[in-house]
């Protein structure tokens, strides 16, 4: 269609386009309204509470720190005592082990031992 209209219909019809998107700039220029945004006090609160929250963690931690000792010298030195006994517990465990057979065969009425049967296997 382009290449039998003449240099003039040429000219007029570009124009026309033109116009036509001008307008349609002007219209949707003229359409925009500018709200302004409400201020987000939602983030400001976060922020603060968070700010506030590691204050808190950083106080407690720094008290923890500072004390000498958050148990009493009496506890302290009975934890102490405990700890330095050396204790046997494979002697424990035997010990025990051997009380808990002979309670259960004297139960079934059976007489021999836990060292005797691991003989025999």
């Amino acid at each position: 269609m382009e290449k039998l209209l003449d240099q003039d219909a040429r000219i007029r019809r570009a124009e026309e386009i033109y116009a036509r998107r001008r307008n349609l700039r002007e219209r949707t220029k003229s359409a925009t309204v500018s709200v302004a945004k409400p201020k987000n006090f939602k983030l400001l609160k976060k922020i603060i509470l968070q700010i506030v929250i590691s204050v808190l963690i950083y106080f407690i931690f720094y008290l923890i720190n500072t004390t000498n000792y958050s148990f009493s010298e009496v506890t302290l030195n009975k934890t102490n005592e405990l700890i330095s006994h050396d204790y046997d517990f494979i002697g424990m465990c035997n010990n025990f082990i051997n009380w808990a057979n002979e309670y259960i065969y004297k139960l079934n009425g059976e007489e021999f031992k836990f060292e005797n049967r691991r003989n025999l296997k």
